[in-house]
């Protein structure tokens, strides 16, 4: 009798059932010769898909098959039997030779986005803070060089402002809920002054941009005059129509019937960049001219003009910081 190796048979109590031998006894271990659910499995049916190394040996690199591109070395997305248009979308705007999405694509100017606006060279617009404090150094400069230089012809006005800053600070000491009246003869500005001090505003304001492309001020904050047509300072005559705009009230102040509207117009002018698309106040769109951060010359960047690192091109221009 020859011996049965050891394995699954049909069982001979139950034919519906495989039973185990262990090549000498049955054991007890049984199991349906049919699974449950078998019928709906897909196991064993050929695939809807191709077979990709199937595909490979088909094709060669960069021909057609079925109408589509397998293996081409120059897709770095389409693998091995993947067609590009199965491919994700892959796009470095503003790269060599790669498009600009139409939103972006705007010449010249770069408008306001996270970083600040933008000149087409590339250099950054100062805000209105930046600028608010560079007016207001300045004004501090401009004022005591002024009043050093008006001060034989002034002394009076400035011995009664001392006498009225006095008497202002001995009524506070004693409690007083009420400062003295300011006396008539201080509410206006003496002649002498006031030519004085709008003489050294338009010298230290016309030389310092055409020398420097920034007064002390600007240097403090970092910001420099600039022309608006290129990176560079402005001549002598934009810095002077610049400054008469500018210092209009300085120079009126004189003259009380037009002072007070000169220096209403002074302050419209001042407020004028937070509203304005290039953050020119009225007196750069006179002189031509731009207040950027930075040198009025520009400095290398980082990253090419109207681009963010990565390659991204910069949004549209506007605003203020």
């Amino acid at each position: 009798m020859t011996a049965r190796p050891s394995g699954w048979y049909d069982d001979p109590d139950d034919e519906t059932q495989l039973r185990y031998w262990d090549g000498i006894l049955w054991t007890e271990r049984r199991t349906p010769k049919v699974k449950p659910g078998l019928d709906g499995s897909r196991i064993g049916t050929p695939s809807a898909y191709p077979d990709p190394a199937e595909q490979q040996q088909a094709a060669a690199p960069g021909t057609t098959v079925g109408g589509s591109r397998f293996g081409n070395p120059g897709d770095p997305y389409a693998g091995p039997g993947v067609p590009p248009a199965q491919t994700p979308p892959h796009q470095t705007y503003g790269g060599p030779g790669q498009p600009v999405p139409q939103q972006y694509a705007q010449p010249g100017w770069q408008q306001q986005g996270a970083r600040g606006a933008f000149t087409p060279e590339g250099q950054r617009l100062s805000g209105w803070w930046r600028r608010f404090f560079a007016w207001f150094v300045d004004g501090i400069v401009v004022f005591v060089v002024g009043a050093l230089l008006a001060l034989p012809w002034a002394s009076d006005w400035f011995a009664g402002y001392r006498s009225y800053w006095n008497d202002a600070m001995d009524a506070a000491a004693s409690g007083s809920s009420q400062a003295p009246p300011v006396p008539e003869e201080l509410a206006v500005m003496p002649v002498q002054l006031a030519l004085a001090v709008a003489l050294v505003y338009a010298v230290y304001e016309i030389a310092m941009v055409v020398w420097r492309g920034r007064t002390l001020g600007k240097m403090l904050t970092g910001i420099s005059v600039r022309s608006v047509d290129a990176p560079r300072k402005l001549t002598l005559a934009e810095a002077a129509q610049r400054f008469l705009v500018k210092g209009i009230s300085s120079i009126v102040n004189v003259i009380p019937a037009i002072g007070g509207l000169a220096t209403i117009f002074t302050l419209v002018d001042g407020l004028w960049p937070l509203g304005d698309s290039r953050k020119q106040a009225i007196h750069d769109k006179v002189g031509k001219s731009l207040v950027v951060v930075g040198p009025p010359e520009g400095a290398p960047a980082a990253t090419p003009p109207g681009q963010y690192p990565g390659q991204y091109p910069q949004p549209p221009y506007g605003g203020m910081q």
